[in-house]
């Protein structure tokens, strides 16, 4: 591993995993500490799905690739895209028929806390929400308290649509999507991209494609 970054020391580790099985990308890095992925640049050869997993726990949804499709995952050193519970390996799931190849850019860390955003305390989530439906994302914070979206990252598996709703009030208009290709909305640690209204769930519509992936949100006083 070649290291880089100046806030966190991190390293640039490469991929070559197999499709058909479940495949170690970095091995667990010892009692307490935690792997924080913070960027990369991964490609599946055909089309198919990748679940990137802490140990056994999932971090996504079955990210659908097209063929020869694309996993931009930009860096950001002021905080992990994902972290891993204590002294586990990060893993990927792979379909029958894809390959991924790529690398990733990860820092070893003490302790959850040395994770969080500068102003926030964020939150990673796998996302996985059926075609055709309105799926809740993350769920009404309480009286007082809205949540505020940082960053996504979502796959269609067919060519569809979505809409990002604060509870059934649109946040977004309708998205288009090609199958297979990443939607991205680059996470910012320093200030969220959308915000729902007071207690209100996240939630996308979707309309005729099933989406996987991650995102990354806050909850905050109104």
């Amino acid at each position: 591993a070649m290291p880089v970054g100046t806030r966190y020391k991190l390293y640039t580790v490469p991929v070559s995993a197999a499709q058909n099985g479940t495949r170690e990308l970095i091995a667990a890095p010892g009692a307490a500490k935690h792997i924080a992925i913070f960027g990369g640049s991964l490609t599946g050869d055909a089309a198919g799905t990748a679940t990137f997993k802490s140990g056994t726990d999932a971090l996504t949804g079955a990210v659908n690739f097209a063929a020869n499709g694309h996993l931009s995952i930009p860096l950001n050193q002021d905080v992990p895209i994902w972290l891993l519970g204590a002294n586990k390996a990060l893993n990927v799931v792979l379909s029958a028929s894809t390959d991924l190849a790529g690398y990733l850019i990860y820092g070893i860390l003490d302790s959850v806390s040395d994770a969080q955003g500068i102003y926030y305390s964020l939150v990673n989530v796998a996302v996985t929400a059926a075609a055709g439906a309105t799926t809740e994302l993350v769920a009404a914070p309480g009286a007082g308290l809205k949540i505020e979206l940082f960053g996504l990252n979502v796959s269609p598996d067919v060519a569809g649509t979505m809409v990002l709703k604060s509870a059934t009030t649109a946040l977004t208009g309708t998205i288009n999507l090609a199958a297979g290709t990443p939607y991205q909305i680059d996470l910012n640690p320093s200030v969220s991209n959308l915000q729902c209204a007071a207690n209100e769930a996240l939630n996308v519509t979707t309309v005729t494609c099933a989406l996987t992936g991650w995102l990354t949100y806050a909850i905050t006083a109104v």
